[in-house]
């Protein structure tokens, strides 16, 4: 021990009391440590993809079977194939003659239903025929033409009145069967493009009548899926207001004013 040291130790033991440290110009070795630094982040980016880089592939996708398939298992699944192939075109076949049986049926069912709907309207031209044929009978073109007046004139009649009456009642009868009906318009009503048809224009020099008709042939309409409509517009003549005729002039009716020639 040195005498500093026992120096120091006395005058501890002495006083009870820790000498002053002395200043010392050496720095102890956990001074001179270098600060401790917080790990900082990698701050680095990870580099973008490259799109023209080759694709990388994986070793287990180039791995290649443990071992090739045999002849005879190359064989088997083709006559499997075969047969596949066979029993495909069996099937297609099968369907394609089922389609043409349907399609068959369908065109008979269509015309049936066609016969149907008209089978009526047939049945009561035929019954007209029928009655045409009993009362007007063809040999009666034969028989002399009575010369009694009365007598022709009866049967005259007779014609004009089944011909005119008769025949068209029997015949828009066959048609209402069928939801088919005949429509006329009263005289003067204004033109309806919609449900008429003009077949002729007359003029007149009255405007009060100007596009108005008077019915030449009825039209005929029909309810068709819920819906009216027109199988045959109404056949009507028109009337067209031209204006007043012009009164004559009694001016040009007079004879033109004489020029006495000049002498020669």
């Amino acid at each position: 021990m040195n005498a500093d040291q026992e120096k120091s130790d006395a005058i501890i033991e002495s006083d009870g009391a820790a000498p002053p440290v002395e200043p010392t110009d050496a720095l102890s070795d956990e001074t001179l440590e270098a600060p401790q630094v917080a790990p900082q982040e990698d701050c680095q980016t990870e580099p973008e993809d490259d799109p023209f880089a080759p694709p990388v592939v994986e070793s287990d996708a180039l791995e290649t079977p443990a071992s090739a398939p045999s002849l005879d298992e190359v064989v088997a699944l083709l006559k499997r194939l075969q047969v596949d192939f066979e029993r495909k075109l069996k099937y297609n076949a099968k369907k394609d003659e089922m389609i043409d049986n349907l399609h068959a049926e369908n065109v008979e069912y269509k015309k049936d239903l066609m016969w149907s709907v008209k089978r009526e309207l047939v049945e009561s031209f035929i019954a007209e025929i029928d009655d045409v044929e009993k009362r007007w009978k063809p040999s009666k073109l034969e028989e002399p033409i009575p010369s009694d007046y009365d007598q022709l004139a009866a049967q005259y009649k007779k014609l004009l009145k089944y011909v005119c009456e008769e025949l068209p009642d029997n015949l828009r009868f066959a048609l209402e069967s069928r939801d088919v009906f005949a429509y006329s318009s009263q005289e003067g009503v204004e033109f309806d493009p919609r449900t008429q048809r003009s077949v002729r224009t007359t003029p007149t020099d009255r405007p009060e009548l100007n596009k108005t008709i008077k019915p030449l042939r009825p039209g005929y309409r029909s309810v068709i899926r819920g819906q009216e409509t027109i199988i045959r517009p109404e056949l009507v003549e028109l009337l067209k207001y031209t204006g007043a005729a012009p009164a004559p002039s009694n001016f040009a009716a007079q004879d033109p004013p004489r020029v006495d020639e000049p002498d020669a």
